[in-house]
């Protein structure tokens, strides 16, 4: 190894030593090229081998690592002549711990590989002494002398190192590690508690949305009458032409917990055109009238729609208008656009300004199922007070 200076010249085995931590603290380039001929010599994996090899040089850098960390490097005391030096008592107990697992594994080829038990013994390497610093004679020794230990390094570790001198060996150049991430900052959570849940969230909107819905219509002009003098609007691309008249409790799909649906109900929006949807937007009239078994929602145009669009529900009238509108970009080349539509907030009858202005038609007491909009917002409030 000594003759192997070669290696230390290659810059990728140098760029390995600078950013590759080393086996152990004590390690230098010398043992390196010790470990890349003993694992030429001997074998793959055989470090029992590889450290006994004299020649290579590792089990003396080690014991005079065991020495510089006992302040023992290079002299030994007269008053410690009648006794073996730490590294001597330590080669002695380990050249034992080495014959007892050969013995033991005799005949088995593998004795010396990675995780054998002839490797555990020579992890650590420790003096001789008892423990808390009493002498074999009774006399006790100072504290501050005591042997500390020094590790060998563990087979992972060599077989990493191999690996890593012979990828650059071949070229290859070690990365410097990344450097570490700046924590995450987590985000301030906003104030207020969750909103409601379930399928009827969006139609129960919020507190601050009911609120400001009720001051909204608190300013509407009314007649001698006390109701709202209508069209109301826009708001939000709604425009309310007619409340309707709210059905008897007996009436079937015409009021639920979360909607009222009053029968000639009318609104109106701006929407694009289903036979041109690049054009100009035009006006589209919803309404809700009486169906055979339920309500039916009812969708005509200014333009662009010949026929009346009837269908179950408002989201499926609005889905007609897409698919329309979808065909028509087809024809003219083009490719289609995703869209979602919600029928309730397209009809606005799910928009809170309108649902408190339903609520005060007549007949909307008698709609047992149905739940207020301000009484469906402090209930959950009351509910989390308790």
């Amino acid at each position: 190894p000594d003759n192997g200076g070669w290696l230390t010249e290659r810059c990728e085995v140098k760029n390995v030593e600078t950013h590759c931590e080393s086996p152990a603290p004590w390690w230098s380039s010398r043992d390196d090229r010790g470990l890349l001929v003993g694992t030429l010599r001997h074998g793959w994996g055989r470090w029992d081998a590889i450290l006994k090899d004299t020649e290579l040089g590792l089990e003396k850098s080690w014991e005079a690592a065991i020495s510089a960390a006992n302040g023992a490097a290079g002299t030994a005391g007269a008053a410690d002549a009648d006794a073996p030096s730490t590294a001597r008592r330590s080669k002695r107990r380990r050249s034992g711990s080495i014959e007892r697992a050969n013995s033991a594994s005799e005949g088995e080829g593998e004795s010396s590989k990675e995780n054998t038990p002839v490797n555990k013994h020579k992890r650590v390497k420790l003096a001789d002494s008892p423990p808390g610093g009493v002498k074999s004679d009774g006399a006790t020794e100072n504290p501050s002398k005591q042997t500390q230990a020094v590790e060998w390094p563990l087979n992972r570790v060599l077989s990493l190192r191999v690996r890593r001198l012979c990828a650059a060996l071949g070229g290859k150049l070690a990365v410097a590690p990344p450097s570490a991430k700046p924590p995450r900052v987590s985000k301030p959570k906003k104030a207020g508690g969750p909103g409601p849940k379930g399928p009827r969230a969006a139609a129960m909107g919020n507190m601050d949305k009911a609120e400001r819905a009720r001051l909204q219509n608190a300013t509407l002009p009314r007649n001698n009458k006390g109701n709202v003098v209508l069209p109301v609007g826009p708001t939000q691309g709604v425009t309310l032409l007619c409340l309707g008249t709210v059905q008897p409790p007996d009436a079937s799909g015409y009021h639920c917990a979360a909607y009222i649906l009053p029968v000639g109900y009318r609104t109106a929006r701006q929407y694009m055109r289903c036979d041109d949807p690049n054009g100009e937007r035009t006006r589209y009239v919803q309404e809700i009238t009486l169906g055979g078994s339920g309500p039916e929602f009812k969708l005509t145009a200014d333009h662009g729609l010949d026929e009346p669009i009837v269908a179950k529900s408002a989201t499926a009238a609005w889905a007609e208008v897409l698919r329309r509108v979808t065909a028509a970009r087809a024809a003219l080349g083009e490719e289609p656009k995703k869209t979602a539509i919600s029928g309730p907030e397209f009809f606005g009858y799910s928009l809170p300004h309108i649902r408190l202005l339903v609520e005060e038609l007549p007949g909307v007491a008698r709609c047992g199922e149905y739940q207020h909009l301000m009484q469906r917002q402090t209930k959950p409030a009351e509910e989390s007070g308790e």
